[in-house]
């Protein structure tokens, strides 16, 4: 069942990093043509903006998932270190169900919020709104997945180290 896991997890980590590479590189884009328009042509088209936000969106959102991999999301590792081995497992595999309830969190109100503005468009571009907004459940579909490998993961540690405590 790991291997599954481990090898979904590649697959969807190579996934958010096309992803994040295609919007970055659109928001790069974007910003210096709203720049290089803004300062040399003396005018700006407003679609640039807004384009170089709806990327951010994404790039921070789906980014997420890559910190939840790597466990590079915000955390005091001073307490961990003080802690001693046995209730720093603890925390850390209280981190990694915190990190699943906050990704249903993104999931459920996430979904909730894609429907209501599915009428909505943006102002300039003129784009379906919940395809701006579906970044959230879908980050929140992509911590969940990588939150459930790393508690998997951390629970399996636990089990080892327990058995070296004892």
């Amino acid at each position: 069942m790991k291997h599954i896991f481990e090898t979904i997890s590649r697959y969807l980590a190579q996934a958010i990093n096309i992803l994040i590479v295609v919007m970055f590189t659109t928001l790069i884009i974007s910003t210096v043509t709203q720049i290089f328009m803004r300062s040399v042509m003396n005018s700006s088209p407003p679609w640039t903006e807004e384009l170089a936000r709806y990327s951010f969106m994404y790039v921070n959102m789906i980014g997420a998932a890559i910190c939840v991999r790597k466990k590079s999301h915000a955390r005091v590792t001073a307490v961990l270190e003080l802690l001693g081995p046995r209730m720093s497992h603890i925390l850390t595999v209280f981190a990694d169900i915190m990190i699943l309830f906050v990704s249903y969190v993104m999931i459920r109100y996430g979904m909730q919020c894609v429907f209501q503005v599915m009428t909505q468009h943006s102002p300039v571009m003129r784009i379906c709104m919940s395809y701006i907004y579906f970044c959230i459940p879908l980050s929140g579909v992509c911590i969940a997945f990588e939150g459930i490998v790393s508690l998997c993961h951390d629970l399996g540690i636990w089990k080892e180290k327990e058995a070296e405590l004892e």
